[in-house]
């Protein structure tokens, strides 16, 4: 199999800066984000790993509406081949971070009030829903002071028009309603709404992120690390049905991969793995899935 060095391209974004040193925390653009938990999420405390957050804008006379999923970039944070890197490489996490608790509550958690490097996929939506070109872009982020709310939280704001939060969460219902439906999958909210709405919310726009991300690599014909939809198995090429994740960078190595990726991609740099390294990995991965 021919490598593929000469085939990393995309366009140009703000962040882009060929040749240079990796952007600082501050010079990464700012951008908004709320994170939602399950409810038993907050008893585990402040070891919570919460690494994405999302943002709704509504339309205007001047703007469109707007669907944000930004993750916790823990590529910014954890070079490749550290003894950090390498460690979590070799982990099977099931679930659990492939980092010392204290560096991931320290470095990547989603918190308000501290600003994380973070991956943002932007998606604009015309009046009648059709989606435009994603903005994939590497960005900070520290979350609203609501910013940490449960499932249930959110089923109380949707119950009271009156609140604050009210129009941002209903605006994120209805637009993960039409993804949902768009891509075929079951709209209704079976016996138990209010918990439904939140999950769907949180599950369309990571969904909504992860097919922008995944047509922006296979149409650069860069290599990551895909998953086949049919079996589940890694693969380092983008084929028909396959997509990628980039969330959960502190729990998945898939997801930390691609980070790198997603990084060097965005600014025109070197792709950080070979296709050797890749394949290695993808081996590795099938083997614990």
């Amino acid at each position: 199999m021919v490598e593929r060095a000469s085939r990393r391209r995309s366009g140009r974004s703000s962040e882009d800066r060929e040749g240079h040193a990796p952007l600082s925390l501050m010079e990464r653009k700012f951008v908004r984000g709320v994170a939602l938990d399950s409810a038993g999420d907050r008893t585990h405390g402040p070891t919570k790993n919460r690494d994405d957050a999302l943002w709704w804008q509504g339309s205007s006379e001047s703007t469109l509406e707007v669907a944000t999923l930004s993750a916790t970039d823990v590529s910014a944070v954890v070079p490749k081949d550290s003894s950090l890197d390498r460690d979590a490489m070799r982990a099977d996490s099931g679930g659990r971070p492939l980092f010392p608790l204290g560096f991931v509550e320290k470095h990547l958690t989603l918190k308000s009030g501290e600003p994380r490097a973070t991956l943002s996929v932007e998606v604009p939506f015309s009046g009648s829903l059709e989606s435009g070109d994603a903005l994939i872009e590497l960005t900070r982020l520290q979350l609203e002071r609501a910013g940490k709310l449960t499932h249930e939280d959110v089923a109380k704001i949707l119950d009271d028009p009156s609140h604050a939060m009210f129009e941002f969460f209903n605006g994120c219902a209805d637009l993960a309603l039409h993804l949902r439906g768009e891509r075929g999958a079951d709209t209704s909210l079976g016996t138990n709404p209010d918990h439904e709405v939140p999950t769907m919310i949180v599950e369309e726009f990571a969904e909504l992120a992860h097919r922008s991300v995944t047509s922006s690599l296979a149409e650069s014909e860069a290599q990551a690390i895909f998953r086949r939809r049919n079996n589940g198995l890694f693969i380092p090429d983008f084929e028909e049905g396959s997509s990628v994740k980039i969330t959960g960078g502190m729990r998945r190595r898939d997801a930390l991969v691609n980070q790198r990726v997603l990084s060097a991609f965005r600014r025109r740099e070197e792709a950080p793995y070979s296709q050797k390294e890749l394949e290695n990995i993808c081996k590795s991965l099938n083997k614990k899935s």
